[in-house]
């Protein structure tokens, strides 16, 4: 009796030794598991690293007839909405068509503001006013704050002049919305579509009410 327990105990001994020391090839998940954790697992198997792009469908699809520009920021390549076509008064040239000065000393006789719908409440007055983002010899563009120019597509690049980490999280995708999906070409809103660049503070907003009907209607 005795020596079939030693015999038993050989032979699963055996197993385990044989089991433990098989090709890697033969055990592909569990030498898997032991050198790569759950983050390197998803990478490797992402499109980033040349994953059969078969097996992952473009969100192109879902973007319709959204006009994109290509940006590249921070090392990122990525599709933003074109703005500019869709402003409701551009070509701001249509009125600026005078020299600002002159264009102020008219809505002064006349007591009536151009632009009365428009609040700026973005930063304190001696910091900032309309001229720090608009330029005052090209109101058709944007401009940086050591005066270059800057299309009204490319407004990003105004904000990020002094919301730097905004503009990082944004670049590398986790500030802002993405638009179609997560799947290449990735397109991504911009600033101005979420936030009111006059005004860029969200109001506040009540909580949602949670929906007990709607939850009766799904046990059905």
């Amino acid at each position: 009796m005795k020596k079939l327990f030693v015999f038993l105990a050989v032979v699963i001994f055996f197993f385990i030794i044989t089991y433990l020391t098989w090709p890697t090839e033969k055990h592909p998940s569990l030498t898997h598991d032991v050198h790569h954790g759950v983050v390197s697992q998803i990478y490797e198997q992402s499109s980033e690293r040349g994953a059969d792009a078969h097996e992952y469908p473009s969100s192109t699809a879902h973007l319709g007839d959204l006009d994109t520009l290509g940006v590249h920021a921070l090392g990122k390549h990525f599709f933003i909405p074109k703005r500019q076509q869709d402003l409701l008064h551009y070509p701001c040239s249509n009125c600026h068509n005078e020299a600002l000065e002159s264009l102020k000393s008219k809505e002064q006789k006349l007591g009536q503001k151009a632009h009365w719908d428009i609040q700026l409440k973005h930063a304190s007055s001696d910091v900032m006013t309309c001229t720090t983002c608009h330029s005052e010899t090209n109101m058709d563009d944007l401009h940086s704050i050591t005066n270059k120019k800057i299309l009204f597509n490319n407004s990003f690049k105004v904000c990020a002049q002094c919301h730097q980490e905004e503009y990082k999280d944004w670049a590398g995708g986790a500030h802002g919305k993405r638009i179609g999906g997560w799947t290449k070409p990735i397109v991504k809103k911009t600033c101005v579509n979420c936030h009111n660049p006059h005004r860029p503070a969200f109001e506040k907003r009540l909580p949602a009410r949670y929906n007990t009907k709607m939850i009766e209607q799904r046990k059905q």
